[in-house]
């Protein structure tokens, strides 16, 4: 993964799964962004980017599926036949503000199969959503990739984080002032 970090093509790749959580339960998403981020921190905007546009493409994908093939992809979507409170507000937040309402789910770091099948059901267009979901999962993954990118800064303020980091790092010999020359 390392070795392929820094090509151009890779970001764009890896947000392939942010498109996929949407259809497989459990998509590395988070993990591949996360990862991602902190072996090149000086593309974090774009890796963001493509995240959130794989995010919202997988959303669009979704939403699209549920409302053009109707009831028979309903079938095979799980929708709990008692809805758990989270699941129950969801849906009251997505009927009372809709476009806003699936922004602000975005902005959490959840799955957000749940929201979009609901959005779906509650008659947003299928672009809507994607919209909407690119911009709250836009948001939060900038400010998460700045959080990662500032995160060993902030640790090696710390004594204690110094003081272990001395105690890790290994001495490499100066190559002139080596004892092996004869």
């Amino acid at each position: 993964m390392k070795a392929y970090a820094t090509r151009p093509w890779y970001a764009p790749v890896a947000a392939i799964s942010a498109t996929l959580d949407y259809f497989v339960l459990a998509s590395p998403a988070q993990s591949l962004f996360v990862t991602t981020v902190a072996l090149h921190p000086e593309k974090r905007s774009y890796t963001a980017v493509c995240f959130s546009v794989g995010a919202a493409l997988g959303a669009l994908l979704l939403a699209a599926s549920i409302q053009f093939l109707g009831t028979s992809f309903e079938s095979l979507i799980t929708i709990p036949d008692e809805p758990s409170s989270y699941w129950s507000r969801m849906e009251t937040w997505i009927n009372a503000w809709g476009f806003w309402a699936l922004v602000g789910l975005s902005l959490i770091p959840l799955p957000l199969r749940s929201a979009v099948i609901l959005a779906a059901l509650a008659g947003l267009s299928f672009l809507t959503i994607g919209l909407g979901v690119l911009l709250g999962r836009l948001v939060v993954l900038i400010l998460m990739g700045q959080l990662i990118y500032r995160t060993p800064q902030a640790l090696m303020r710390l004594p204690p984080a110094r003081r272990l980091i001395k105690k890790l790092r290994v001495q490499q010999p100066h190559p002139l002032t080596s004892t092996s020359e004869k």
